[in-house]
């Protein structure tokens, strides 16, 4: 019976995906529990009565309307019936680096203070109606031929 010899190259390969897998793992169970913690409260818990771990009750409906924006609501169900802020408050208050938090928090504040220069009797831009609320978010948004800049510090 003849052994196969492992070479240098395979060793490097297989140890690496090794290290790489045990280093997603952690982030990505965080991740997978966000999608359960969202998935359970959609059974139990309406927006009203949901307690968010991130955001305040204000800021998890100016997130919705946002999300509503990207993925809205047709013949299909949207950000809202799949309770995507549920997902996103979740992953930030168990699974998102300090820096992500922060970036969140401070562009929910750029959000608010553009609504209020677009459409100054608007309280929050969650109180305007959609098509204010895609004219806020497609005001100052790059081209799609000029790439975003990173966002990681």
């Amino acid at each position: 019976m003849a052994s196969q010899r492992t070479t240098r190259r395979d060793f490097l390969l297989r140890s690496s995906a090794a290290v790489f897998s045990v280093w997603l793992s952690p982030p990505f169970r965080k991740v997978l529990a966000a999608q359960d913690h969202g998935t359970s409260t959609l059974q139990v818990e309406t927006q009203a009565t949901f307690e968010f771990e991130f955001f305040t009750p204000e800021q998890a409906a100016d997130i919705e309307a946002i999300a509503a924006q990207i993925i809205p609501s047709d013949e299909t169900p949207g950000a809202r019936e799949a309770r995507v802020v549920v997902f996103i408050d979740r992953a930030l208050a168990t699974a998102a680096p300090e820096w992500l938090r922060q970036l969140t928090l401070g562009g929910l504040e750029a959000l608010q203070t553009k609504t209020r220069e677009l459409f100054p009797e608007a309280t929050r831009y969650v109180d305007l109606d959609s098509a204010r609320q895609a004219e806020v978010l497609d005001r100052d948004r790059p081209s799609p031929r000029v790439p975003h800049p990173r966002l990681v510090p």
